[in-house]
């Protein structure tokens, strides 16, 4: 019996993710949920479980089947970025701003696989709150930088950075003028009226 497609995880998976698969194939096969009496069907991931989360009987099971891989790491996080505008009074005063914005979460419930946790997404919206920091006498636009406050590419693992792009009210109206379409240039031909009517000599 193979341990790994038991749990229908890979041999690399780490840890967290093999106890996020159990919980999940659990929920329909625990005893709880037939009379008391444990199934077959649980035993069986009950068994791979309880090897393939300690190290040391992973790595036994692991030489015995002749796999040489190891538990990759998680992965990194990702980095966010947002907008924050402010007033021109709000940029030459300077401060700290709150910012909200929606921030994508990994579910750790069924590891990005879709569940109803998630609405079978494998991602849940969370409502964040940051404080930027805005220098005064802030004129032009300027990125702040927040250490640790972007997004987690798997549960469990290290969060990326979040950059805000901060636009003074200032600036806002430069941004908009810059994108403006500019005026064609070339010569305009004069228009003729309907009703006009050449005369002939």
């Amino acid at each position: 019996m193979n341990l790994y497609e038991v749990l229908g995880v890979a041999p690399d998976d780490p840890t967290l993710k093999i106890r996020a698969q159990f919980r999940l194939l659990a929920r329909a096969t625990h005893p709880d949920m037939n009379n008391g009496q444990p199934s077959l069907e649980f035993m069986r991931y009950a068994q791979a479980y309880k090897v393939l989360t300690d190290p040391h009987k992973r790595l036994e099971y692991n030489i015995q089947q002749g796999i040489k891989l190891a538990p990759r790491l998680l992965k990194p996080g990702h980095d966010l970025y947002q907008r924050l505008a402010l007033s021109t009074t709000e940029a030459l005063s300077g401060g700290h701003f709150p910012l909200h914005f929606t921030r994508y979460e990994p579910c750790a419930r069924c590891w990005l696989a879709g569940c109803p946790r998630c609405a079978k997404n494998g991602l849940i919206s969370t409502h964040i709150t940051v404080i930027v920091r805005v220098p005064a006498q802030t004129q032009r636009a300027i990125t702040v930088f927040l250490e640790g406050s972007g997004g987690v590419s798997e549960p469990g693992g290290h969060r990326g950075h979040l950059f805000v792009y901060v636009v003074p009210a200032a600036e806002q109206v430069a941004l908009l003028l810059r994108q403006l379409p500019a005026p064609k240039k070339g010569i305009s031909k004069p228009i003729r009226a309907a009703n006009a009517r050449t005369v002939q000599s």
